[in-house]
């Protein structure tokens, strides 16, 4: 980390009305975090964590980071970590009554609970459909995965 770049992040973390109340060392530390974008990479690991729900987890956030770093040493893209079963699985919580259909909003809420809302929105900003199914939803999942560890991999905050 470089102390322009630590300096811009401080002065990011400093201007922050929700940080105004804590000491100096906490916001240097959520500078850092932002700056290595650690906040992403430690949501993008519990959420795939949480839906494969693994008998070793440990070993399974260690295989984790090796694919990204495989992935990124091969110019790989990076599979994202939902599999089909766990998307059909948050379709069905949305649709309840099992209409096949689920709104956007429903969509947005689902991509929310597994913390892709910033990449869910920019998928479903344009998307001029009331309804979406299940095929509809599978897609955007595998994509926004996909996406969310691709873009961590492709920052400089990403080093082995």
């Amino acid at each position: 980390m470089t102390n322009s770049n630590l300096m811009e992040n401080e002065a990011t973390v400093i201007n922050d009305p929700e940080l105004h109340h804590i000491c100096q060392e906490q916001k240097d530390s959520v500078a850092y975090i932002k700056m290595h974008r650690l906040d992403e990479l430690m949501n993008s690991m519990m959420s795939a964590l949480i839906f494969a729900r693994p008998e070793q987890p440990k070993k399974y956030i260690t295989t984790y980071i090796q694919n990204l770093i495989e992935n990124r040493k091969n110019g790989s893209e990076v599979k994202g970590f939902y599999n089909e079963e766990n998307i059909k699985y948050l379709f069905k919580m949305m649709d309840p009554v099992s209409t096949g259909f689920i709104t956007k909003e429903q969509c947005e809420s689902a991509f929310d609970m597994i913390g892709q809302k910033k990449y869910s929105k920019t998928y479903l900003k344009n998307f001029s459909h009331s309804r979406i199914s299940l095929e509809t939803f599978i897609n955007y999942a595998a994509k926004i995965s996909s996406d969310v560890d691709q873009n961590y991999m492709n920052t400089n905050a990403y080093k082995d």
